[in-house]
C-alpha cells in the first residue's frame, strides 16, 4: 500500500475482541471442519445453546455481538435459528473483604489489621480501620488465591462455599459462608449412608426380619417427592444453587431421623439416600463418588433401579 509516496501496511486487526469471539460457540461444535465453519446437521442437532453463563460485561457486550452475528448467519441460511441462546444467567461478582484507612482512604493490607470486638484497628497505630466487601483487586489487597483455599479446604468444600454463599446472579462476599456448617452437613450425609449400609448388611444376614411400620414408607415417600422435586426445580429452572443446597440439607435432616433398624428395609429410605448422593454430584462430585462407592458395598433392595455397577455420574 502506498500513501503519500511512502510504503505502509494495512491494519486488519480492527474488530473488537468480543466481535472476534462472537461465533466461537458454533465453531466448537465442528472445530476440524476445513470446508465450512460448522456442519449444518451438527448445528441443527445442538443449537441453540441451553444457557449462557457470563458476567455483566459478557451479558452487555459479548452477547450483543454474538446475537448480531447469529441473526446475520440465519439470514444467510447458514444456521437454523436466529437466537443462539435460550437463557441467560449473569453472574455476580466475587468480592473480598477490604480494609481502608478512613482518614486517608488508603487501602490497608489484611496483615496490618486486627479485629477488636466488632471493629478493626491498625496494629501499629490502634486507629480505626473500615471494613467492607469490594470487587477483588491487587490495588485493594483483597484478592484470594483459589489454590490456597483448595489446599486448605479441598476441592469439594471450596465448591460448596462458592455455591452456598449466594445465588449465581448475586454478588458473593467471600468468607461469609458457614464452612463449619457445610462440613457438618457432609458428615451427616456420611453417617446416613453408613446407617443404611449397616442396616442392609443386618437385613441380608438375618433370617428373621422385623416388620417395617407402614408410616416409614409414607414418611420417606413424601420426603423424596418434596425435596427431590424442589431441588430439581431450583437447579433446572430457577438455577438457584444455594437454595438447592438448603433443600438437600433438609432431606439429610429427614434421613437422620430414621430408626437404624428400618433403614435397610425401607425401599423409600433407600430411594432417598441414593437420590441424595446422586444430587450431591452437582456440588461435591468427589465426595459423591466416594459415598456411591460405599453404597455399592451392599445389595440394594431395588436392584433394577439402583445399579451399583455403574459410576454415580452415569446414573440417570
Amino acid at each position: 500500500m502506498h500513501s503519500l509516496g511512502k510504503v505502509g501496511k494495512i491494519e486488519t486487526d480492527t474488530l473488537d475482541t468480543f466481535f472476534d469471539s462472537s461465533w466461537y460457540y458454533l465453531r466448537f461444535l465442528d472445530p476440524k471442519n476445513e470446508n465450512e465453519f460448522a456442519n449444518k446437521s451438527i448445528l441443527q442437532k445442538y443449537m441453540p445453546v441451553d444457557v449462557y453463563v457470563g458476567g455483566v460485561e459478557h451479558a452487555a457486550v459479548h452477547m450483543f455481538f454474538a446475537r448480531f452475528v447469529s441473526y446475520f448467519l440465519y439470514d444467510q441460511g447458514l444456521v437454523s435459528c436466529e437466537e443462539p441462546f435460550l437463557d441467560l444467567v449473569p453472574q455476580g461478582i466475587v468480592r473480598g473483604r477490604t480494609f481502608t484507612d478512613p482518614a486517608t482512604g488508603r487501602y490497608v493490607l489484611e496483615k496490618e489489621v486486627e479485629q477488636s470486638g466488632d471493629s478493626f484497628v491498625d496494629i501499629q497505630t490502634g486507629g480505626l480501620i473500615e471494613s467492607s466487601f469490594e470487587k477483588m483487586s491487587k490495588s485493594k489487597h483483597n484478592g484470594i488465591d483459589p489454590l490456597d483455599i483448595i489446599q486448605r479446604d479441598g476441592v469439594d468444600l471450596t465448591r460448596l462455599q462458592l455455591l452456598d454463599a449466594a445465588s449465581p446472579r448475586a454478588n458473593l462476599d467471600w468468607g461469609t459462608s458457614d464452612l463449619k456448617g457445610l462440613k457438618v452437613w457432609i458428615d451427616k450425609i456420611s453417617k446416613s449412608v453408613n446407617t443404611y449400609i449397616q442396616s442392609r448388611k443386618d437385613a441380608l444376614s438375618s433370617a428373621s426380619k422385623e416388620e417395617l411400620p407402614k408410616d416409614v414408607e409414607t414418611i420417606y415417600r413424601e420426603s423424596y417427592n418434596y425435596f427431590v422435586r424442589n431441588t430439581t426445580m431450583l437447579l433446572d429452572v430457577l438455577r438457584v444453587h444455594n437454595t438447592a443446597i438448603a433443600r438437600l440439607q433438609g432431606l439429610t435432616n429427614s434421613l437422620r431421623k430414621v430408626n437404624p433398624v428400618h433403614a435397610g428395609q425401607s425401599r423409600e429410605f433407600e430411594r432417598c439416600i441414593h437420590a441424595l448422593v446422586i444430587m450431591l454430584q452437582v456440588f461435591a462430585p468427589n465426595t459423591a463418588a466416594e459415598l456411591w462407592a460405599a453404597l455399592s458395598q451392599v445389595e440394594a433392595i431395588d436392584k433394577k433401579l439402583w445399579d451399583h455397577s455403574k459410576d454415580v455420574s452415569h446414573i440417570f
